[in-house]
């Protein structure tokens, strides 16, 4: 008996990756077995059944950068065939950086800029203010230009904090966030 094994992984995301394919002339109960080499071996990241048609498909997790995946078609632990290793692509994902001052005057104009690595093409950024635990989006969001943005901001007339952070979006989708930054309204 020959067993035929076509498997294919194109990654969107680290925690959204799909490897999906075929197995011709497997025998009932066969499993495939989705390996990750690791070094000098393979790490069993996912354990599938073939479907009726010898159509398969499995969702695994993938470190950023470029994975190497295998398949085995197992029956009862016993390996039946093993497909050839192909590559597979995770994109880092994006990081968003801010700069703000630490304190402003009540009214002052002030800028909030910052960078963002790895943006998808198109993407903008908001900010948001954090209001009695819940964060809200205050004005437009704004094209990153070149791996940058600014956002122009006016201090409130009472002296306080501010809690803002900067949300990247691609179309509407939250993609990431940066972290907290405080200002103080003097």
């Amino acid at each position: 008996m020959q067993l035929v094994v076509d498997a294919k992984a194109s990654a969107a995301s680290a925690n959204a990756t799909t490897v999906r394919g075929r197995v011709a002339n497997a025998p009932s109960g066969a499993e495939v077995v989705v390996l990750h080499k690791v070094g000098r071996g393979w790490k069993r990241l996912a354990q599938t059944s073939v479907r009726g048609s010898a159509a398969w498909s499995a969702r695994v997790s993938l470190p950023e950068g470029v994975s190497r995946l295998r398949v085995e078609v197992r029956l009862r632990s016993r390996v039946l065939a093993t497909s050839s290793s192909w590559r597979v692509s995770v994109p880092s994902r994006p990081v968003v950086a801010v700069r703000a001052p630490a304190s402003v005057s009540t009214r002052a104009q002030f800028t909030l800029a910052g960078t963002v690595s790895n943006a998808p093409p198109g993407s903008t950024v908001q900010r948001q203010l954090q209001v009695g635990g819940r964060w809200q989006p205050r004005g437009a969001a704004v094209p990153v230009k070149k791996g940058g943005w600014n956002i122009n901001v006016t201090a409130p007339r009472n002296r306080g904090t501010l809690t803002y952070q900067i949300v990247l979006l691609s179309g509407s989708k939250e993609v990431a966030r940066s972290s907290a930054v405080i200002i103080r309204v003097k």
